[in-house]
């Protein structure tokens, strides 16, 4: 049975819901019924999308969305497989080959790193006779890194506080963090400790941001401006304190 996103906004509120259906009529007609109940309108015969909000769709599911949905369990199986399992004489294999290795334990560990965002899909599964070639803002990443378990982010110590300098210096951090965030290393990061968590860690670098430059300043060098320059610069020197040294650019 076809799968179909119901989509709709009112008033700033959004709705969003998947459902099976035999037709698309048959999913329009249900997505009317749920906004209606979304959006506390009266459900009549005469209703349609067009009269339940801004940009109220339904949209059948592509096989990218299927595979989209069906990700994190793939997911997650993949690294059920990739635990060790007792040979006939008792002694620990990982998946080896007939030869000895262990290519179908490195595959899986590779499709894991693109799961991630860590390499290109392309690369992992080593598609035959396509030559992949990581593009600039796609680095390639050590898998041993990214099967590891996530590493806490860095806290603010208790009961520090912050000036005006200190807040716009915040900002501006935050601003170059977001520019980068769908890196694949950035946005795997993102992933394991979310936004909150990452929104503190990067202001643990505030107080050595501006020590830094108010020392380079002394020297007379010159890294203006700050917030377009300077802090893009620090932060992205100081990316592995915050967790983020998996990949190598």
């Amino acid at each position: 049975m076809p799968r179909f996103l119901i989509e709709g906004s009112s008033d700033g509120s959004l709705f969003a819901e998947t459902i099976d259906a035999n037709s698309k009529e048959d999913a329009e007609a249900f997505a009317i019924e749920r906004l209606c109940e979304a959006w506390g309108e009266t459900y009549g015969p005469d209703t349609t999308l067009d009269d339940l909000g801004d940009a109220a769709s339904v949209t059948e599911y592509s096989p990218d969305d299927y595979a989209r949905d069906a990700a994190p369990g793939m997911l997650a199986i993949l690294r059920e497989i990739m635990t060790v399992t007792l040979d006939q004489d008792g002694d620990l294999i990982l998946f080896a080959d007939d030869d000895g290795t262990n290519s179908w334990a490195d595959r899986i560990a590779a499709i894991i790193a693109a799961a991630t965002g860590s390499v290109s899909i392309g690369a992992a599964l080593s598609l035959p006779g396509v030559e992949q070639t990581p593009s600039a803002n796609e680095p390639e990443a050590t898998l041993s890194a990214q099967i590891a378990g996530p590493i806490d982010p860095p806290e603010l110590p208790a009961g520090i506080t912050f000036n005006e300098a200190n807040l716009e210096t915040a900002m501006c951090l935050w601003e170059a963090m977001l520019e980068i965030r769908d890196r694949p290393d950035i946005a795997a990061r993102f992933e394991e400790v979310g936004t909150v968590a990452m929104r503190h860690a990067v202001m643990t670098l505030i107080a050595d941001c501006e020590r830094e430059w108010e020392a380079a300043r002394g020297r007379d060098e010159d890294h203006s401006p700050y917030d377009w320059e300077w802090c893009p610069a620090f932060l992205e020197r100081n990316l592995s304190r915050l967790g983020i040294d998996a990949v190598e650019g």
